[in-house]
């Protein structure tokens, strides 16, 4: 995704987005405006996107370590073979 906007804007930094609701309906408006509130494990959800995330390097683990793991490394293993295709 930031390879994406890199492209697009020339820029390494996700653009600010803020949380607005433009609601118009017939009744009062009741959902929580906290968007912690709207998950059910709130503070888990907090803590996941506020904290750092969470870096799996495909290129850094060897074929043999990505055949050991059976669905999750079928899948890395694809995107360490597409990423090396590509560039």
């Amino acid at each position: 995704m930031l390879n994406i906007i890199r492209k697009a804007t020339g820029n390494k930094k996700f653009p600010f987005v803020y949380p607005c609701v433009f609601y118009n309906g017939v009744q009062n408006y009741n959902a929580p405006t906290n968007l912690w509130e709207l998950f059910e494990n709130s503070e888990l959800v907090k803590n996941t996107w506020i904290n750092d995330y969470q870096l799996i390097n495909v290129q850094n683990i060897s074929d043999e370590k990505l055949k050991e793991k059976a669905w999750s490394g079928i899948l890395q293993f694809f995107l360490n073979i597409s990423t090396n295709e590509i560039y």
